[in-house]
């Protein structure tokens, strides 16, 4: 696979893009307008190899992954940890070339990435 200007992020750019998202985002906290907090808000996510290949497994036909930005409410999907609630979440989906961004096979997305913060080890 060829690779990309983009293939290449340092360990650098990414503590520097990182930044420059909380420099540039604000939350509705309690019905209050802050800037975003790296050591409150969510900062990255992660997801076990294992449950991503498992995602593939069960949809053969897929050859992309595609990555759905959203936010945790317990109204719409109820988080796995409380401490998630109003916390961005991402949801991955297995995805074919052909059909933008829906789902292989029908078969939905998977969330229950590890939120860091709260936890510290992503």
């Amino acid at each position: 696979m060829a690779t990309s200007p983009g293939d290449n992020v340092t360990d650098a750019q990414i503590a520097a893009l990182s930044q420059h998202f909380f420099d540039n985002v604000y939350v509705m906290d309690n019905g209050t307008v802050r800037q975003a907090d790296p050591t409150k808000d969510t900062k990255s996510m992660c997801f076990d190899k294992a449950r991503v290949d498992a995602l593939f497994a069960a949809n053969p036909t897929a050859d992309k992954l595609t990555i759905h930005l959203g936010m945790h409410s317990s109204a719409i999907f109820p988080p796995s940890d409380p401490r998630y609630e109003n916390k961005m979440m991402v949801v991955l989906s297995a995805t074919t070339s052909t059909a933008a961004a829906s789902p292989a096979g029908g078969g939905g997305g998977m969330d229950e990435a590890h939120l860091c913060p709260p936890f510290t080890n992503c």
